[in-house]
C-alpha cells in the first residue's frame, strides 16, 4: 500500500496495546526556559509559582514549575514518537510531583488501547489511539501523568480501521 505522501507518521497501524516508549532527550527546565514561559501566561497566580519564600515555608525547596510548563515540556518529548502529523484531541494531566529550576525531565509512554475512531469526521481517514505519559526528573522521580487520546492517521485511508 502506498502511504500518504503528506504524513511521515507515526501512522494507527503502528502502534498496539501495552506498545512503550522511552522518549529519546530530555529538558532541562533552565531558569531561562522557566521565565520564558512564565511571561504573560497566566498559568497559576499561586505564590508557590512566583515567591521563593513563601513556597519553602510550604515545604517546597523553591520555587514551583506550574503544571502546564511542565505538561509542556513533556508533551514536546513525545511528538515524534506518538503524534507528529496526528491530532490531539482530549487529555488531561496529574501533577504527581513538584519540579523545579534545575530539573532535568524526560518522558516514558504506553500505549493504553487503540481503537477504530467512533466520531464521525475522521472515521475514515484516522484511529484511536489512547496513551499515558509519565514524565521522571533526574531522579527518576515521576512528576507528571498525562493520558491523552490521539487522532492518528490511517496508513491508507480508504481502507476501514476496524
Amino acid at each position: 500500500m502506498r502511504e500518504r505522501p503528506e504524513y511521515t507518521g507515526p501512522f494507527w497501524e503502528d502502534f498496539h496495546e501495552g506498545q512503550e516508549f522511552e522518549h529519546p532527550g530530555s529538558r532541562a527546565v533552565t531558569q531561562e526556559y522557566f521565565d520564558q514561559q512564565m511571561v504573560g501566561k497566566p498559568y497559576n497566580n499561586q505564590p508557590i509559582h512566583s515567591n521563593a519564600d513563601f513556597a519553602r515555608r510550604e515545604g517546597y525547596r523553591d520555587i514551583v514549575v506550574p503544571g502546564p510548563i511542565v505538561f509542556d515540556a513533556i508533551f514536546q518529548l513525545t511528538v515524534k514518537d506518538l503524534s507528529f502529523n496526528a491530532r490531539n484531541k482530549s487529555g488531561s494531566f496529574d501533577n504527581l510531583s513538584a519540579v523545579y529550576v534545575g530539573d532535568e525531565l524526560r518522558a516514558r509512554s504506553r500505549v493504553v488501547k487503540v481503537a477504530p475512531w467512533t466520531g464521525k469526521t475522521l472515521a475514515n481517514t484516522h484511529g484511536a489511539v489512547f496513551v499515558e505519559t509519565t514524565g521522571y526528573n533526574q531522579e527518576d522521580i515521576p512528576v507528571i501523568l498525562i493520558k491523552r487520546l490521539i487522532a492518528n492517521p490511517l496508513r491508507n485511508p480508504n481502507s476501514s480501521s476496524s
